[in-house]
């Protein structure tokens, strides 16, 4: 061994033990470039002077082939770049257009040519469509492509959309309509990572992405679906990187507005929802300037995103009950339709503004450091709809970022990270909340009042770094080795209120809301029957008397990664273990339980093989363990006034009461209370934080220069989730907090991807997907009914719930009670089944084509076999549609298309100033399949809930210098 490479080892060594000691992990933001220079007969050429340059990196860089004739450029911002190799007695070599991607690594191979005067040789870069440096699956967006893609809402989750396999955005499985999170791998819209410049934006209570980035402040937006890169920790599903635009050399900006109106729109078809939209407009405007303070020493970028939408309903069709599902008392016909309600018009409002900026400062070629940050104010107000549910809400958002990147010379490079986010949120009804809902049962409908309000801040706080080293072996190939260590603590203040309080009918704690559940009388053939005066007879069922919801918890933790890429010859190994600590705490600062490092611990391996050495034939493999923290809505009921606090009471009196009579309090029977004092939680000291184990075999081949496929198959498996169960006690029951045995996910996928470029004229990606994506729980919140946002939580929901009789008269009424919901001793109950956002067979396609007169088209096609949906029987505790008759996933909707474009024609002004038109066609061929059902087994079961969107035209115009 060479003593230069014992003295590298040695200092390396030296920064592992010194870096350990401080409370540093960070996600990749950059990319990296390495390489070899040989001379005319392959043999390694020490001492050449590569430099490298580029628009987005802040005055140049340089190195000097090692003994074995490699470089390395680490901490590369995403873009392309010119290389130059310069060496006394050979010609100089200049390579262009060297492309760098987010977390990928560019391998290059140069040969210099002696040379008798100086000369300099100019190459264009063949960049590979293939990356050979890891399994992360990755589909990366950059700025001119999200750019001209057909985009409805310029939002992130607008776009992720395209990605191969991703589900859960053409139909949101919560709401049942469009527009929903991205669902990957069989995650849920609760199992992603998001990233904003290297640290998570994750939300406290849901790991949504609470605080939304600017589009158009998006340099690049890459989707992980298989993060097996141990740095991409606590999530089940992907990760959604952002790495935001900085200034440069150059001054630059532009401003933009998009518009869309019903007049734009075809006409909708009916559906089986509240109210349907006749009237809207959308307003879109965003602005942006960047450029430098002190050249190549600190640069800025400032965007601003302002957007009005607002719909305007004339109401759904009334809500109407057919004759045919009518009798009269007497079991006559009753004749006629009967009219619920005639809707009435409204409208809904909102007003979002968003503000980011960011500073890059220059300290020296190997130093920088970047602060950044973003404001939003959104507010929003619902007229639409039943005027009893009719709401409004406010949010208030930021999150401010500083990250600090060095170069260690043969050490290696060190990224610091430091992030705070906040969102603070209130939504609530127009009625006063003195006044109960309602709800009918039979045909699930709500009125009265909304059943809630809501008030929420959510913040974190990251601490974040990650350093690589690099050193080479005689033997054992070349290593690139990452080390990382991460703090982290987010927190909510929740209130969840109730409405009713007025309506109040027993003197006790439970005095703070109210819900009464009536049916309609029914015949055993379920033909709701009317009384004389024309009306359906009315019965109550049930009342709950409810306590508001308080909740301020916090969650805090840290962890680590270790991983070492090592490459030898034709071979890429990773390496890695990821293990993380995490601490729940009460609304009194007191610790609930706690994870350690070995609860957390995630092994990953995933082994490269570039079978001829020509980057064009590449195999894959990656198995790894994946494990996510709890959000803080898993410790609400481990609070002192936190939960779901009720007592439930059975009706005694008469049909078609009076409002005296039912509130009467001799007409109501306690039947059931569920609160911190008689059903306490508990939970299993053994307990262990949700995961999954995950499988990758895949397939490279770039076939030509400009064309590449993949196949990829990803199989993904959850077991023992986390789940209250109910069970019963020597005072009754109570509810416990365990890994439940038939709570589980399973996933498979299989992705053919086609990708590639035709000279300049057009480029393309296209995929089809087949899955299978079951499960028990889809991985996020669950509504009981699609226009109902009670339901079931990802980790505290209702599933698990059937309490397993000890014999006794208590035992047997409560196994009564609960029948349908799950629970240990009755196994699944038809829950496990198709997950509503699975989709078996799925093709995507994005085109863009670049045709003559600075015109470009962007296409966008997806195609889906159907969306699955069930059956929902009403569950008599919670008085919700909660039991899966006939199994999950028992049915499914047609299959459909959606086919969007965009199309640009851009005029130029002067110099380096032009003016863009633009227009977007969605959904091009109109098809209005439905996307989602009504579930409930009602008279309205199997009806259309939701459509896909008509066509729709967007206009919009571009100024850009």
């Amino acid at each position: 061994m060479h003593k230069r490479q014992f003295y590298k080892k040695t200092i390396y060594a030296f920064c592992l033990l010194l870096f350990f000691s401080i409370p540093t992990l960070a996600q990749t933001t950059t990319g990296e470039i390495t390489g070899v220079v040989t001379d005319g007969n392959d043999n390694p050429l020490p001492g050449v002077v590569v430099l490298i340059r580029g628009d987005r990196m802040q005055g140049e860089r340089s190195e000097v082939t090692s003994n074995e004739g490699t470089y390395r450029f680490p901490l590369v911002p995403r873009g392309k770049y010119d290389l130059t190799f310069t060496m006394a007695g050979f010609k100089t070599v200049t390579l262009t257009g060297v492309a760098v991607n987010i977390g990928a690594k560019s391998n290059l191979k140069t040969k210099l040519v002696p040379a008798s005067v100086k000369e300099t040789i100019t190459v264009t870069a063949e960049n590979p469509l293939v990356d050979s440096s890891t399994t992360d699956s990755r589909f990366e967006l950059d700025a001119d492509t999200l750019e001209q893609i057909p985009t409805l809402s310029r939002s992130i989750e607008d776009v992720v959309k395209l990605t191969p396999g991703v589900t859960g955005v053409r139909m949101n499985s919560v709401t049942g309509g469009e527009g929903g999170l991205p669902n990957i791998r069989g995650g849920g819209q609760e199992g992603n990572q998001y990233v904003i410049d290297g640290l998570s934006s994750r939300g406290s209570m849901g790991f949504d992405n609470v605080v939304p980035q600017n589009f158009d402040s998006i340099d690049s937006l890459e989707i992980i679906s298989d993060p097996f890169s141990p740095e991409y920790g606590k999530a089940m599903g992907g990760a959604i990187n952002v790495v935001t635009k900085s200034g440069g050399n150059e001054f630059f900006g532009e401003a933009g507005y998009q518009y869309r109106d019903d007049s734009l729109e075809a006409d909708r078809e009916p559906v089986q929802a509240s109210n349907t939209t006749t009237g809207f407009d959308r307003n879109k405007l965003w602005a942006n300037v960047g450029g430098y303070i002190i050249k190549d020493k600190l640069w800025f970028f400032l965007s601003y995103n302002k957007d009005e939408p607002t719909n305007e309903s004339a109401g759904a069709p009334p809500r109407i009950i057919s004759a045919s599902d009518l009798v009269n008392a007497d079991g006559s016909p009753y004749g006629s339709d009967y009219t619920v309600y005639n809707f009435l018009d409204g409208t809904r409002e909102t007003t979002n503004d968003q503000l980011f900026y960011k500073f890059t400062y220059n300290i020296n070629p190997n130093h920088n450091i970047a602060f950044s940050g973003t404001n939003i104010d959104r507010d929003m107000v619902n007229t639409t709809g039943h005027e009893d549910l009719w709401s409004s809400s406010k949010t208030e958002g930021s999150r401010y970022r500083l990250n600090y990147n060095a170069i260690l010379g043969d050490i290696g490079s060190l990224e610091v990270k430091y992030g705070v986010q906040k969102n603070d949120y209130t939504s609530g009804g127009y009625k006063d909340k003195s006044i109960a809902q309602r709800l009918i049962s039979t045909i699930a409908w709500n009125y009265g009042n909304r059943s809630r309000y809501d008030e929420q801040v959510e913040e974190r706080e990251d601490l974040a770094a990650k350093f690589v080293g690099f050193f080479d072996t005689d033997s054992l190939g070349s290593h690139e080795v990452s080390i990382g260590f991460e703090v982290e603590e987010f927190k909510t203040d929740w209130t969840m209120g109730n409405t009713g309080y007025g309506e109040d009918i027993f003197d006790d704690t439970f005095n703070e809301g109210v819900r009464f559940v009536f049916d309609y009388a029914t015949t055993e053939d379920g033909q709701i029957v009317m009384d004389a005066n024309g009306q359906p007879i009315l019965i109550p069922s049930s009342m709950k008397e409810k306590r508001n919801s308080y909740n301020n918890n916090k969650v805090k933790g840290n962890g680590f990664f270790i991983q070492d890429r090592v490459t030898l010859n034709n071979w890429t190994v990773m390496l890695g273990v990821r293990a993380d600590k995490s601490t729940i705490y009460d609304d009194t600062g007191k610790q609930i339980w706690s994870w350690d490092y070995s609860n957390f611990f995630s092994p990953r391996v995933s082994v490269i093989y570039d079978i001829f050495d020509d980057e064009k034939h590449i195999v894959k493999a990656a198995y790894g363990i994946f494990k996510d923290t709890a959000t803080t809505r898993i410790a609400e009921f481990f609070n002192r006034n936190g939960g779901n606090a009720y007592r439930e009471y059975n009706w005694l009196g008469g049909e078609n009461p009076s409002e005296a009579e039912l509130h009467n309090p001799d007409n109501w029977e306690l039947i059931h209370e569920q609160s911190s004092e008689s059903t306490p939680m508990d939970f299993d000291p053994d307990i262990e934080p949700n995961e999954n184990k995950r499988y990758l075999l895949e397939y490279n081949y770039q076939y030509s220069p400009k064309h590449a496929f993949t196949t990829r198959y990803t199989n993904v498996k959850s077991r023992d989730l986390i789940e209250d169960i109910g069970v019963m006690t020597d005072d009754g029951y109570a509810f416990y907090l365990a890994n439940y045995e038939d709570k589980k996910r399973d996933f498979e996928s299989l992705d053919l991807i086609f990708s590639g470029r035709v000279k300049n004229f057009f480029d393309y990606t296209f995929s089809y997907t087949w899955t299978d994506s079951k499960g028990t729980n889809p991985g996020n919140f669950e509504n009981e009914t699609l226009n109902n946002p009670g339901g079931s939580g990802n980790y505290v929901g209702v599933f698990g719930d059937h309490i397993h009789s000890d014999g006794s008269d208590l035992g047997d009424y409560l196994d009564f009670l609960t029948d349908g919901l799950g629970g240990r001793g009755h196994g699944d109950e038809g829950w496990y089944g198709k997950l509503s956002d699975s989709v078996d067979h799925a093709v995507n396609f994005v085109g863009n084509f670049n045709l003559p007169w600075d015109i470009k088209v962007a296409t966008a096609l997806q195609w889906i076999d159907g969306y699955f949906y069930t059956k929902k029987d009403f569950q008599a505790i919670y008085q919700g549609f909660f039991v899966f008759t006939e199994g999950r996933g028992s049915r499914k909707t047609p299959s459909t298309y959606w086919l969007d474009l965009s199309a640009t024609k851009s005029l130029k002004i002067k110099d380096r100033h032009e003016i863009t038109f633009r227009l977007d066609v969605f959904n091009v061929t109109d098809q209005q399949e439905a996307i989602s059902m009504v579930e409930e087994n009602t008279v309205d079961f199997n009806k259309i809930y939701a459509r896909q969107n008509p066509q729709a035209l967007q206009l919009g115009i571009h100024y850009k210098f």
